[in-house]
C-alpha cells in the first residue's frame, strides 16, 4: 500500500533508554538489533539516534501521522487503525535487517526519521513487486558492481515543529543530515546502493540537493502522484558525501 513509500514531511522519550556513545564522532556503521535507542551525533540542539527495539513502536506511529497528515491534507485519503498497525508489523518484521534513524529534540520529540533494510532472500520490496523489477539484472545491465542493496524508507519530517522550535534548522537541513548519516551507515563496503520508490516531489528533491537519484523504470500514479522506482549507486552515494565534507573509504569498485 502506499504507506511503504518514501516521502517526506508528541512522542516522549525516557532518557534511561539511551545508550551513549563514548566518542562525539558519529557511529560509521550502525549496530543490527540494539534494544536500546543509539545516540550518534548532536546537530543545532537536536540529536540524532539509531532507534532500538523499545522505540520502534513509537518510530512508526510517528511516520504514520505525517504521512495522514500529509495525504489527507493534500488528497483527502483517511487511513485507519489498520493501516497504522500494518506499519508497526512491517517496522517489527525488518528490524533485524535494518536501521532506524530519528532526529529527536531534548524533550524526546521525534522530528524526522529514515529507514533502510538490507536486502536479502527473506523480503522483498515495492520496488520487486509492484513494479515488476528484477533489481540484480537492472543493475548487471547498466554494468554497476553490486554487494548489496539497501531498501530506504520511513522519510517523515515534522516541518510544523521544526519551524516553532525557531532553531534555525528547517526540513531541507533535517532531509540532509539524515541522508549524510542514513548514507554512511552502507558506505563502508563498494557496491551497496540505495533503492526506494520515490513520488515525483522527493525525485526532483534530491536531484536539487544534487544526489544522483536514477530511475529504474516507469512510473505508477499513485494518489495522484508519479511514483518511480529509483536507485542510488555507490559510485555516487561516495561522491555526494565527499562533496558534502564527509570521509568515506572509496568504492573504487561501484
Amino acid at each position: 500500500m502506499l504507506l511503504r513509500y518514501l516521502f517526506p514531511e508528541s512522542i516522549l522519550h525516557n532518557q534511561d533508554r539511551v545508550d551513549k556513545p563514548t566518542s562525539k564522532q558519529l557511529i560509521m556503521t550502525h549496530t543490527l538489533n540494539p534494544q536500546k535507542d543509539i545516540l550518534l551525533t548532536a546537530y543545532n540542539s537536536i540529536s540524532l539516534y539509531q532507534i532500538g527495539a523499545d522505540s520502534l513502536e513509537e518510530f512508526s506511529k510517528f511516520v504514520f501521522d505525517r504521512y495522514a497528515y500529509h495525504y489527507s491534507k493534500k488528497h483527502a485519503w483517511s487511513p485507519d487503525e489498520g493501516d497504522l498497525e500494518e506499519m508497526i508489523e512491517s517496522d517489527k518484521a525488518h528490524f533485524k535487517n535494518s536501521f532506524y534513524l530519528a532526529f529527536k529534540n531534548d524533550r524526546g520529540q521525534i522530528l524526522g526519521t529514515l529507514k533502510a533494510t538490507l536486502k536479502d532472500g527473506s523480503i522483498s520490496f515495492p520496488i520487486e513487486n509492484e513494479f515488476n523489477l528484477n533489481l540484480e539484472e537492472e543493475v548487471l545491465t547498466r554494468g554497476i558492481y553490486t554487494n548489496s542493496f539497501w531498501h530506504y524508507g520511513r522519510l517523515a519530517i515534522h516541518s510544523q515543529e521544526l519551524r516553532e522550535m525557531n532553531i534555525g534548522v528547517n526540513s531541507r537541513e533535517v532531509f540532509k543530515q539524515l541522508f549524510i548519516h542514513g548514507f554512511k551507515m552502507i558506505s563502508n563496503e563498494p557496491g551497496n546502493h540505495m533503492i526506494a520508490e520515490s513520488d515525483a516531489l522527493i525525485y526532483d528533491l534530491f536531484h536539487e540537493m544534487h544526489i544522483n537519484m536514477q530511475t529504474l523504470g516507469e512510473a505508477k500514479d499513485y494518489l495522484g502522484s508519479p511514483t518511480y522506482p529509483v536507485i542510488i549507486t555507490s559510485h555516487d552515494i561516495f561522491k555526494w558525501l565527499e562533496s558534502h565534507g564527509e570521509v568515506v573509504p572509496q568504492p573504487a569498485l561501484a
